[in-house]
């Protein structure tokens, strides 16, 4: 394992990458937009020249054959090589020819990262197989598409686990978490229909409420934008969960959503429930 290197598979817009480098990492970022890779070696390019980041312009696939690639032009985060995710609620999409290898051949070419965050729409699966028991990273963390991502990621010999919600950067937790509370508590005085509540929005207090919710994403001494993948590692916000727990836990929540609850981890009635489970070896 190399202890200062970080991999970000699926760089998108470069954002969490901007991150990992003012922590101090060597970062190797993957990215299998053409345009998006170009863009962020523009913004780094004193970065690249230094040796401290290494753009790979490629798709991850089984095979390491070059595949179609559905680039969505509404949302460039949802792009990716299922049509149906680019193109999900009529996004408008393209496709493009992109270059891609094996995930296990990057690991051989540049050795085990610290730390790994995966985030390629449909993909992850590909590099979690990859991924051997004898040469973990230290701490990794996959979009959370369900507890079957779970299992895998304890399958390959990790014990703790936090989920940790990309809407807020708060953690799932049962009892909740005190800023999950907080939020929720905000939500209902939001939609508090009373006369005293409405008063109260009339001299700012909504304001005031959209402010301090906006602070939840700054951690670390960084504002971590919309979109990104949020901390890691010994700066996440929540506990530490056996794999038992962190699956009822994130289970608890997916009987609520759909029984129709609501709640600040998803929206749209439950279409969106984003969130990445992370995960750490604790021997």
């Amino acid at each position: 394992m190399h202890q200062n290197l970080v991999y970000d598979i699926g760089m998108n817009n470069g954002d969490d990458t901007a991150y990992y480098l003012r922590c101090g990492h060597r970062v190797l970022a993957v990215e299998a937009n053409p345009l998006l890779a170009q863009s962020v070696s523009r913004r780094f390019h004193r970065e690249i020249a230094e040796g401290r980041l290494q753009i790979l312009n490629v798709g991850i696939s089984h095979d390491g054959a070059s595949l179609p690639f559905w680039v969505c032009d509404d949302h460039s985060e949802w792009s990716s090589f299922d049509r149906a995710i680019a193109g999900r609620d009529g996004a408008a999409h393209h496709a493009i020819e992109v270059r891609c290898c094996r995930f296990r051949d990057i690991l051989v070419a540049h050795g085990t990262p610290w730390y790994l965050k995966i985030d390629i729409e449909g993909n992850d699966v590909l590099c979690l197989r990859d991924l051997q028991r004898t040469q973990l990273p230290e701490y990794l963390s996959v979009e959370a598409n369900g507890v079957d991502i779970l299992a895998q990621m304890h399958a390959l010999g990790y014990d703790s686990f936090q989920c940790i919600s990309q809407f807020h950067l708060v953690p799932l937790e049962n009892p909740p978490h005190p800023q999950h509370a907080w939020l929720e508590r905000r939500r209902r005085w939001a939609a508090d229909s009373s006369v005293g509540w409405r008063l109260l929005r009339m001299f700012g207090v909504s304001y005031w409420l959209r402010r301090s919710a906006k602070r939840l994403r700054y951690r670390d001494d960084w504002f971590f934008r919309h979109g990104t993948s949020g901390p890691f590692g010994s700066k996440l916000p929540g506990r530490w969960m056996s794999y038992q727990d962190m699956r009822q836990t994130y289970q608890h929540y997916e009987a609520a959503r759909a029984r129709g609850e609501s709640s600040i981890f998803w929206r749209d009635g439950g279409y969106s429930f984003w969130s990445d489970f992370h995960a750490r070896r604790s021997g």
